[in-house]
């Protein structure tokens, strides 16, 4: 059985996607298993043909922000577990999904009212 690729899409996605090839170089300790899965589970997701493009979008934010932000990293390792990134069901794939993204609107909101001052004395 021959698989075509549509080009097409997969530029679309890319064009919607500004982190994608910093999340793909980001340099994963070689003991981080979460992260290597994470991110093989994020670049499943982004090209498969069930997702919407402003999903997409919004999970491509959330992964760049979980590279960058290590507090955000730390509180969505404990919001989602690895168990949570199979890809063999869509209602799976949309609750793993919705949990991303729910986190993701929560430490937004979170982060925006705890601003924290310094004073110099």
């Amino acid at each position: 059985m021959v698989k075509t690729i549509d080009i097409k899409k997969i530029k679309k996605v890319l064009r919607n996607c500004p982190y994608y090839d910093d999340i793909m170089n980001y340099d994963i300790l070689y003991d981080d298993i979460y992260s290597l899965d994470l991110i093989d589970w994020y670049k499943d997701i982004i090209f498969d043909k069930e997702i919407d493009l402003v999903t997409i979008k919004n999970i491509d934010r959330c992964i760049y922000m979980y590279i960058n932000d290590y507090n955000y990293r730390v509180g969505l390792k404990k919001v989602v577990k690895l168990k949570d990134m199979d890809l063999n069901s869509i209602s799976r794939k949309k609750r793993m999904i919705k949990k991303i993204l729910n986190y993701n609107d929560l430490y937004e909101e979170n982060s925006i009212l705890n601003i924290v001052t310094s004073r110099w004395l």
